[in-house]
C-alpha cells in the first residue's frame, strides 16, 4: 500500500532538541477523502490546541514524496472553542499524496510565553483519482480499502443483524464468491489479510447503483 506521510512544520524545526517527542494534539482532517481530479479551495485541518498558543510561522506542510520543501499555510483561525484550524491549498496537497491513503501529521511550535515546544498530531484520510466508487469484493464499510474493519462488519452482519454499508449490497459479503454468505467469508478474508491467502476477486461482482 502506497502511503504519503504528511508532517507539518517548519523544516528547522522538524525535530526538538536532544530528540523530545513533541505533545500529542487531536486533528480531523476535511475533506476525509481527496479526490485528486476534483476541485477544492483547501484542505482544513481542526485541532484541539489554542489558536492563541499557537506560533503560525512554525506551520508546514511536508510529505515523504517530497522532503525538501514545505507547504506553507494559507490560513489560520479560531473555531468556536478557540482552537487553532489550519487551511492549506488544495491543489498544492494533493500534488504531495497517492491513493489509496495518506497518513497526514501536523506539527507546529507553541509561542515562546506558552513554553515554545513542538506539538504533533495525525489523521488518516483516503486519496482518489475520482469520486466514482469502484467496488471492491470485501469490503464491507465501503471505505475503498481491505481490512480488519471488514472482516468484523461481516461478523456483526452474519450473525448480529448488522448492515452492510457498500453501495454493492450483500453480494460484496461474498468473499470467496461460492455464492453462499456465512463464516467462511470472513475467514476467506481474514487468510487474505494476514496469512497470504488469495485476495477476493472482484471482477464479478455485481452491484445496484
Amino acid at each position: 500500500m502506497n502511503r504519503a506521510l504528511l508532517f507539518l512544520a517548519a523544516p528547522s524545526l522538524f525535530f526538538l532538541a536532544g530528540g523530545l517527542a513533541a505533545d500529542e494534539i487531536a486533528i480531523q482532517v476535511s475533506p476525509s477523502t481527496i479526490i485528486l481530479d476534483s476541485d477544492g479551495v483547501s484542505l482544513t485541518i481542526h485541532t484541539d490546541i489554542r489558536r492563541s498558543t499557537v506560533d503560525r510561522d512554525s506551520l508546514r506542510l511536508f510529505s515523504s514524496l517530497m522532503p525538501e520543501e514545505g507547504l506553507p499555510v494559507d490560513g489560520v483561525y479560531s473555531d468556536a472553542h478557540m482552537n487553532l484550524v489550519a487551511e492549506f491549498d488544495f491543489d498544492a496537497v494533493k500534488a504531495i499524496v497517492a491513493p489509496p491513503s495518506a497518513i497526514l501529521t501536523l506539527r507546529g511550535l507553541r509561542l515562546a510565553e506558552f513554553g515554545g515546544t513542538e506539538f504533533s498530531g495525525t489523521n488518516e484520510v483516503l486519496v482518489r483519482h475520482t469520486s466514482e466508487y469502484v467496488p471492491i469484493r470485501g469490503d464491507a464499510n465501503g471505505d475503498a480499502r481491505l481490512n480488519i474493519a471488514d472482516a468484523v462488519a461481516i461478523l456483526s452482519f452474519l450473525f448480529s443483524g448488522g448492515e452492510i454499508a457498500n453501495p454493492c449490497g450483500e453480494d460484496v459479503v461474498d468473499t470467496n464468491d461460492d455464492d453462499k454468505l456465512n463464516i467462511g467469508d470472513p475467514i476467506f478474508l481474514l487468510a487474505y489479510l494476514f496469512a497470504g491467502g488469495p485476495a477476493p476477486d472482484s471482477s464479478d461482482l455485481e452491484c445496484a447503483f
